[in-house]
């Protein structure tokens, strides 16, 4: 009667072992499975937050690259021009005076300066400041030149020194705004 006793809890032990087991499992499956859903939720929450970082990223280097593409264009006309207005030397036609010939060059620097201060205007919440502080001082100078040329006869005494000390530091400024976009570009594309 032991022995059937002992057999009789043995077998029900083995039985209770046996539910318990596959109980243990089932509700190891059900958290498993709850925890993969929870999981794969985050997941796809975390893609979608990556994905729109990646896209404000994407357009804001697009915007910030036309930007500063469009200004640089504008910085390069102005550079181009200034250089010509009261140049040191210079290829005349025997048909043109002094004051035609710094008119016509005058004219043409005018138009693309002021091309140049409606985009650095226009576009300015777009590109870092320190650019823009780059821009302005520029600007000034350019102004100053502008200034000097329509204020001075071009046979006065000190024209073309004044003129090339504008010119040498407008030059400057261009070099430093020309560092200043490529570092932002190269930042742009490395984060």
């Amino acid at each position: 009667m032991q022995q059937n006793l002992i057999a009789s809890l043995g077998g029900g032990g083995l039985l209770v072992f046996e539910l318990s087991s596959l109980l243990g499992k089932v509700w190891a499956n059900r958290i498993l499975e709850s925890d993969r859903r929870r999981f794969n939720e985050e997941l796809e929450r975390l893609r979608g937050e990556l994905q729109k970082t990646i896209h404000a990223h994407r357009i804001q280097f697009e915007t910030e690259f036309k930007v500063l593409a469009e200004i640089w264009e504008k910085v390069a006309a102005v550079r181009q021009t200034m250089g010509g207005v009261r140049p040191t030397m210079d290829i005349v036609s025997p048909d043109e005076d002094r004051t035609t010939r710094l008119k016509r060059h005058f004219t043409l620097f005018k138009e693309v300066f002021s091309e140049l201060v409606q985009t650095i205007d226009a576009h300015s919440p777009f590109y870092p400041e320190n650019i823009y502080v780059e821009l302005s001082a520029a600007i000034r100078i350019a102004r100053r030149e502008e200034s000097d040329v329509l204020l001075t006869k071009p046979d006065e005494p000190g024209c073309h020194t004044r003129g090339r000390t504008n010119f040498e530091e407008f030059l400057v400024r261009v070099e430093i705004i020309s560092g200043l976009i490529r570092s932002r570009l190269a930042a742009l594309r490395g984060s």
